[in-house]
């Protein structure tokens, strides 16, 4: 018989009857999400299982929306459609088990302000507001990358169960993605997921770690201030994917603040150590003021941010896209500024930079062309390989630097064991000089000329070991070879000290006698003594002390 000869034989009550009853069993089918047999990886809710009501006076609470005679006012999600900032959004959604075993799963909505609701909810339900605008998690569930707010629950078989989400309108004017959507997974999928996601962190917080271990190193044996904003921009690396990963939520403690904040913070850092890296502002002032000027604006960013993350989290989420879209564009610029400047190592700073850009280029244009996507790994990916090429270049280059130091100071060290030989040679030449004339001087007295003959030979032969000014300006040039800024140093302590007197401590540091100091600057042995007193009386505070002792301490 066919269903147009049963309508005809069927009175007209009995078959309404008939209709409502199939209109209700087709319309309860379409109104459900059915878990089957097959396993859930990720599944998003579509408009025909997903409906919505907007309370525009933000005022109907849980009881009242899920009350039987108002379950008419749920209409389907559409996408796009603009929602008052004022209002309240309520979404609804069934799910039956109609497999033949229990099914464990996870409900995700946005990570923005979210709460779950149900009428028969078990022990571990999670009912409290979640998302990034409370601050608040789930911490019963950890799910790694994956940070929306979410609930884990479970069916049993040939059951079913209803779910109201509420979220405030104003999300419509804030998120930058879609913010009405729902998926499921099975509990065993997102268990894997979120284990897969724990190592990957901490493979990368293990670089950030190998990093600054390398970093500490470099302070300790070659400081350079370039390497504490690494250290700083690592750490912040540290904690912000930290948060991003939910570390804290899975050992169940909670920023006071947004880990957001600290991908802003981490540009800034990252600006502050090319800068101070490179010597941009001895190499070329323009690109120096560049960077200055936009480290500076960054720095009031991150200011502005803080302040917002304490006071209205709406507008701090409404400022920090706009802030890390702009780090990202000076991020790229920066990469052809830093070409003027000489030197090897920028072109590791320009490989780095540009796989931190790449990644965050391609994370931000992935998640903007489809809004279900939720994922950093394109900016993880990259910015561990900036983390690579900077260990790899700055351990690189840090040998250059010893090799070049170490070549620097064999030749320093030979320049000043020759000095050094040098300054005795002439020491001994002296004491040669005055052993010379007094065998001279001892010839000319058994001589047979007349006194005033022997007079002008001694006068000539003490002339030859003089020092003249030309050989005190030789003299001076090697002696602050083997004692560097000597003269300097000596006449800022002791600005009263005449040259005569300076050349006087010069001549005793070189442990010569009296009697040679005598014959190179042509005067008696009387004059050096009182010289030598006078000096006493100028750099010494003891009457005790040896002249000769404290011109050694110099």
């Amino acid at each position: 018989m066919t269903a147009k000869q049963i309508f005809k034989t069927t009175s007209i009550p009995v078959g309404l009857f008939f209709f409502l009853i199939f209109s209700c069993i087709i319309s309860g089918y379409a109104q459900k999400y059915r878990l089957t047999d097959d396993i859930l990886e990720k599944e998003y809710l579509d408009d025909t299982v997903l409906f919505v009501f907007e309370d525009t006076t933000a005022s109907l609470s849980f009881e009242h929306i899920s009350a039987e005679n108002f379950q008419h006012h749920f209409t389907p999600r559409k996408d796009g459609f603009a929602y008052h900032s004022n209002a309240t959004i309520w979404l609804k959604f069934t799910i039956e088990n109609t497999s033949d075993i229990r099914r464990d799963f996870v409900i995700f909505s946005n990570d923005w302000d979210i709460q779950f609701f149900t009428k028969n909810k078990g022990n571990n339900f999670f009912t409290e507001r979640q998302g990034v605008l409370p601050n608040n998690f789930n911490n019963k569930l950890y799910s790694g990358e994956n940070a929306d707010g979410k609930i884990l629950d479970y069916l049993l078989p040939n059951t079913h169960r209803t779910y109201y989400i509420k979220m405030p309108g104003a999300l419509y004017d804030v998120s930058f993605k879609s913010f009405d959507f729902v998926y499921i997974s099975d509990r065993a999928v997102v268990k894997e997921k979120a284990l897969f996601d724990l190592w990957s962190s901490s493979i990368y917080v293990g670089v950030l770690f190998l990093v600054l271990l390398a970093n500490l190193y470099l302070m300790i044996t070659a400081f350079k201030k370039s390497y504490i904003f690494y250290a700083f921009y690592s750490i912040s690396h540290v904690l912000f994917f930290t948060g991003y990963y939910q570390i804290p939520t899975l050992l169940s403690f909670t920023w006071p603040i947004s880990h957001s904040i600290f991908l802003p913070i981490t540009a800034s850092l990252y600006l502050l150590f090319v800068h101070n890296y490179l010597k941009i502002q001895k190499y070329n002032k323009i690109v120096s003021g560049v960077f200055k000027g936009y480290i500076v604006l960054a720095i009031l960013a991150v200011m502005l941010l803080f302040y917002l993350s304490l006071t209205d989290m709406t507008a701090y989420y409404s400022v920090l896209p706009k802030v890390n879209i702009t780090n990202l564009m000076f991020l790229l610029v920066s990469t052809f500024l830093i070409m003027v400047i000489p030197g090897k190592f920028k072109y590791f700073i320009l490989l780095g930079t540009l796989f931190i850009a790449i990644g965050a280029t391609i994370t931000w244009i992935t998640q903007y062309n489809d809004d279900m996507v939720q994922t950093f790994s394109y900016s993880i990916a990259g910015n561990a390989i900036e983390k690579i090429i900077f260990l790899f270049g700055i351990f690189y280059l840090h040998n250059q630097e010893q090799n070049a130091a170490k070549v620097k100071l064999l030749s320093a060290q030979k320049q000043l064991e020759l000095s050094t030989q040098q300054l005795n040679n002439f020491s001994n030449s002296i004491r040669e000089k005055n052993k010379l004339i007094e065998a001279f001087e001892q010839q000319i007295e058994k001589s047979t000329n007349t006194l005033p003959q022997k007079e002008e030979n001694l006068q000539q032969l003490t002339k030859s070991i003089i020092l003249t000014e030309e050989d005190w300006e030789d003299f001076k040039k090697l002696y602050e070879e083997v004692h560097p800024n000597f003269f300097y140093t000596l006449k800022s302590k002791y600005p009263k000290l005449t040259n005569a007197e300076i050349r006087m401590i010069a001549l005793l540091k070189l442990h010569l006698s009296n009697k040679e100091i005598a014959g190179m600057l042509g005067i008696n042995s009387d004059s050096v003594i009182k010289t030598k007193y006078r000096l006493k009386k100028k750099i010494s505070n003891t009457e005790n002390s040896d002249i000769d002792t404290i011109i050694d301490s110099l």
